[in-house]
């Protein structure tokens, strides 16, 4: 099933990798058309090509930032670490809080320990009530 995601968001990438490269190939035609249609004219005047050309050109940049930056970086893949590194950390505080327990603490590996640090009601109030009959022990010593 992890592979068939990754599949998935391979295959959406490279199509709108060829989305860009269709995109830079009719910018390319087009303009080359305009600028000849200009420079044909023979009007002398303000060449107007070059509106179309900057205006289609910050699209065009708009668009590889897309594709290459944004999906590139911070596409699935990208997710795919992100939750892997948060999912560690997650692995990493759970271990840090059985070492803080220790081994011959019962309540390392209770279930609740797995389930986001969250302990229910009924575990906290029956570990309350040991703890304070095991002070109560202490105490008369």
């Amino acid at each position: 099933m992890h592979d068939e995601k990754r599949y998935k968001a391979a295959r959406k990438q490279i199509r709108k990798i060829k989305e860009f490269y269709t995109h830079v190939a009719a910018y390319v035609a087009v303009n080359l058309m305009l600028v000849f249609i200009d420079l044909a004219d023979g009007s002398g005047g303000l060449d107007w090509f070059y509106f179309p050309l900057i205006a289609w050109g910050a699209g065009l940049l708009i668009h590889g930032f897309e594709v290459y930056i944004l999906e590139g970086r911070f596409g699935a893949q990208w997710e795919e670490r992100k939750m892997q590194e948060l999912m560690g950390e997650k692995a990493k505080r759970k271990l840090k809080r059985e070492e803080r327990l220790g081994d011959d603490d019962d309540y390392a590996d209770a279930d609740y320990a797995a389930e986001d640090d969250v302990m229910p009601l009924d575990d906290l109030v029956a570990r309350s009530a040991e703890d304070a009959k095991d002070h109560a022990r202490r105490g008369r010593r």
